[in-house]
């Protein structure tokens, strides 16, 4: 998703992929931004948006490259660090990578011994590629995961600290995701969509204990409340 705002915060222009689910789109409605709607790829994306812009005069705001929001993506790092002794890792979703490189830098900043980890879904595995490979992966077409907030591509900005920050990337499978989701919504009593709960879906996956051995006092973001209700049953389904 992208947005542009003007400086003033008076109008708000949303820019969404038509793939995105229905109640997102009804969301950002119902708070009174202009929608936008494009094809589910990054080039049309970035069209849609600079149409937006010439038609509008908008500012372009991206939830993932610009210096603001990753900063303040690392304040949860912060408060992490402070309300967390002894913390051996870290877990959170990634997707565009705005989070993860702002957490990233804040941990290796001030405590360089913590491990962190980024989780993403199989099928959108583009993060978990470029650090494998040491360069950026893109798809041009965005995946169709769940955890629909994580199909997106992770961004230039964002990989240049991931790939500096980052100790390794976990991808855990549909199955996996709505596992932890079930577990989160029973056990924790938190409403928190797909894409929230892919850390925890990673966290308890074999490859994590396999991988992240010596771990044991472990941290998991939960990021994201946007749940379709309506869809419940088939995200909790097996």
């Amino acid at each position: 998703m992208a947005m542009a705002a003007k400086l003033q915060g008076v109008t708000t222009h949303v820019v969404m992929p038509n793939s995105c689910p229905e109640y997102k789109k009804r969301t950002v409605l119902s708070y009174g931004a202009n929608l936008t709607q494009c094809e589910p790829a990054a080039q049309d994306i970035a069209q849609t948006v600079r149409q937006v812009q010439h038609a509008t005069g908008a500012i372009f705001i991206s939830g993932a490259e610009h210096p603001d929001v990753i900063s303040g993506h690392g304040t949860m790092g912060l408060e992490l660090l402070r309300q967390v002794r002894n913390l051996d890792a870290v877990v959170m979703p990634v997707g565009t990578g705005g989070m993860l490189s702002g957490v990233s830098v804040i941990i290796k900043s001030i405590r360089p011994e913590i491990r962190v980890y980024g989780a993403e879904p199989e099928v959108a595995n583009d993060a978990a590629m470029s650090l494998s490979s040491g360069e950026r992966c893109t798809f041009s077409r965005f995946p169709q995961s769940i955890a629909d907030g994580l199909n997106g591509n992770i961004g230039t900005v964002p990989w240049t600290y991931i790939r500096s920050n980052v100790d390794d990337i976990f991808t855990v499978s549909e199955d996996e995701i709505k596992i932890a989701m079930r577990l989160v919504w029973e056990r924790m009593k938190l409403v928190v969509e797909p894409s929230g709960v892919v850390g925890v879906a990673a966290a308890l996956s074999d490859s994590f204990k396999a991988r992240a051995g010596g771990c044991k006092n472990v941290a998991v973001i939960l990021s994201g409340g946007n749940v379709d209700l309506s869809k419940l049953s088939e995200f909790l389904q097996m």
